[in-house]
Formats: C-alpha cells, structure tokens, sequence
C-alpha cells in the first residue's frame, strides 16, 4: 500500500527569515486594494494563512471585505514579493531546511 503525506509549513519564520519585506509589501497591498491597512503594525501573522490575515485586518478597520478583494490583495502582494524579496539583505534560510525539504521530497 503507497501512502501519500501532505506537509505543511508557515514557511516565513520556520523555513526562511525574510526580514522586514514582507510585511512592507502586504501593508501596501492592503493600502492599494482597501485603502487602509488595518492595525497591521501591531498585529500578529503567526499561525494565520494570508487570506485570514486580510479578513482580520479589514474586520478590525470597518472595512468591507469579499473573496474578489482578498485575492487582489493577495495578488498584488504577490507581485511584490517577487520584485522585493530578491533585494531583501536580512534573508536567510534557517539550517536544515535544505536537507528537510529533500528529504520529504523522497
């Protein structure tokens, strides 16, 4: 019998240090989408997947949220991360990352 696993990971935080990047790039995606950022500076992200943190953040601010928002939220966020992570100087990968992921890759 073949079993197959699906592992999850938060990965900023537990895989990589990103530094102050991505937080700076939501912030500004929410400020694009929604106008407001919600109380982004003093919330906490950990445990939370993105579009959760953009309900909370939006739910806090009085601002009205739907799916088609979240994912232009995210969308933009994303774009972001591409064009600003690679110039990020406080990244890193924690050690034993590598070998974690291709170890699970087998």
């Amino acid at each position: 019998m073949k079993y197959t696993h699906l592992v999850l990971f938060d990965i900023d935080g537990t895989l990589v240090q990103c530094g102050p990047t991505p937080k700076r790039v939501f912030k500004q995606a929410l400020l694009d989408v929604f106008g407001t950022a919600g109380p982004i500076d003093g919330w906490i992200f950990d445990g939370k997947t993105d579009p959760m943190i953009v309900r909370e953040l939006m739910a806090e601010a009085g601002v009205p949220c739907n799916d088609e928002l979240v994912k232009k939220a995210l969308d933009i966020y994303a774009q972001g991360i591409k064009r600003e992570l690679p110039r990020e100087a406080n990244k890193k990968i924690y050690p034993g990352v590598i070998n974690l992921l291709e170890e699970l890759a087998k």
